[in-house]
């Protein structure tokens, strides 16, 4: 989608000079905080969506929003940026690109595990492990709970999932059983 690529492309610049001058994981938390402000507030919404709403006004509504959250000074001439180029709208996948970016620079991969039952803390140390060792980098685990897998884990890397759930299992069983 072109929000996307947009999104993108100013994640890109952003993480270049947050980077450059040491700030890169203080403006993945400052551009975080405000998605999920814009994410959750319907008016801060309309007055980036409303064309009734002057630049002015929304630079001004973006300041306050941001002198309230207390972000990084580089990030404040982000979002002024973002504003001035009425691409503020974007701000959640701004930050999501971003997000992932600086992951990959710094060698970390997101993973969602789902397993059956809650795993205990040793557990999910054990897998941790096992999945860093798999990719090469440090894992970042997002568990849940999904009692439809019956037992196991299924794992999501990006776009790869590992199944080694039990109802991926049954399931493989019967179709090799039905088909003879």
């Amino acid at each position: 989608m072109l929000k996307d690529i947009i999104a993108k492309r100013y994640a890109k610049a952003l993480l270049s000079l947050s980077s450059k001058s040491g700030d890169a994981d203080a403006v993945k938390k400052d551009l975080a905080q405000v998605a999920e402000v814009y994410r959750t507030s319907k008016g801060l919404q309309s007055v980036f969506m409303n064309p009734v709403f002057s630049l002015k006004d929304k630079i001004k509504v973006m300041n306050g929003l941001a002198k309230e959250l207390g972000v990084n000074p580089l990030t404040l001439r982000f979002l002024d940026l973002l504003a001035r180029k009425r691409r503020f709208r974007y701000i959640r996948e701004v930050s999501a690109a971003y997000s992932d970016l600086l992951d990959l620079a710094q060698g970390r991969v997101k993973a969602s595990v789902a397993s059956a039952a809650p795993l205990s803390d040793a557990e999910v140390g054990m897998l941790k492990a096992k999945i860093s060792g798999m990719v090469g980098k440090d894992v970042e685990l997002t568990m849940e709970v999904d009692p439809s897998l019956i037992g196991g884990v299924r794992t999501r890397i990006g776009s790869t999932v590992y199944d080694g759930s039990l109802s991926n299992q049954v399931r493989l069983v019967r179709a090799a059983l039905l088909r003879g």
